[in-house]
């Protein structure tokens, strides 16, 4: 989340992180699976492959993990120029199979800042 504001700041464009199975198109809502930071010159948040720079590609997760988003980023984290999130504050929640008390929080706040912290056991149940 830090590079992709970092990089719609420097650039002085929209950055965007979905989920991606693949490592080139956004697909579905699961981050655990892999994830890409993309410039979103179209701003529809979706990589379109031979148009849009891919900036980084995050790998999957372990099996027993998660990682979903909640608000503004549940299938889509765009920042803004300002590096600013377009649209409201929301959360991701990394959750452990086997061990839901050490589940944690990711806050994303509305000025697309990022940051860490102990959540309860509750974010992890569906």
């Amino acid at each position: 989340m830090s590079l992709a504001r970092s990089e719609a700041i420097k650039r002085n464009q929209r950055v965007a992180i979905c989920p991606s199975d693949d490592g080139e198109q956004c697909s579905g809502n699961q981050y655990e699976n892999g994830w890409i930071v993309f410039v979103d010159g179209n701003s529809n948040n979706s990589r379109e492959v031979n148009t849009e720079e891919l900036i980084w590609v995050g790998n999957s997760l372990q099996a027993s993990m998660t990682l979903r988003g909640t608000s503004c980023c549940a299938d889509n984290i765009p920042y803004l120029a300002s590096g600013q999130i377009n649209g409201i504050a929301g959360s991701m929640h990394l959750c452990k199979e086997d061990d839901e008390n050490k589940s944690r929080k990711i806050a994303i706040n509305i000025f697309g800042r990022a940051r860490l912290d102990e959540a309860g056991s509750d974010y992890c149940r569906t």
